[in-house]
């Protein structure tokens, strides 16, 4: 059997949808959704049947942590010159928050900018980020301090 010709053949019937949808209806799944067949993504995943294995999520998961990277540089592309610990840092906040939200913690980066790390490390325990995203908050905050 032709692989390449089956997965044309499935890419057409089934047809794409990167958003979740209910398999029965059609309909995309949001909070507060009552689904009555399958939770179903892609070309026809039903995601209760046959959940993504780890080895299928880890390229979606770093193509889109190098594109929010790449969002954030494009805003503050000083930060290119900081430590590899520190772009982690950054990098892993704006996969959490989004890149136009990191953006928008303006004393944060600047005393980043400025090379005041401590101070840029104290900084981020004055945000509602650092209350709410606990262990993962206090690691990414020693690397800012810690580079």
């Amino acid at each position: 059997m032709n692989l390449d010709a089956l997965v044309s053949d499935l890419q057409r019937d089934e047809g794409w949808s990167g958003y979740l949808y209910d398999d029965a209806t059609g309909l995309r799944i949001v909070p507060g959704s009552v689904v009555k067949g399958h939770p179903t993504a892609g070309w026809g995943f039903a995601l209760d049947v046959s959940p993504l294995t780890m080895s299928e999520a880890e390229p979606i998961l770093s193509r889109r942590a190098e594109a929010a990277w790449n969002y954030f540089l494009a805003g503050a592309p000083w930060a290119s010159s900081l430590s590899e610990a520190r772009q982690r840092a950054l990098a892993n906040m704006a996969y959490q928050i989004g890149a136009a939200g990191l953006l928008k913690f303006t004393n944060f980066l600047s005393l980043l900018e400025s090379g005041k790390f401590n101070d840029a490390a104290a900084d981020l325990e004055t945000t509602l980020w650092f209350k709410q995203s606990g262990d993962r908050a206090k690691r990414i905050q020693a690397l800012i301090r810690n580079g």
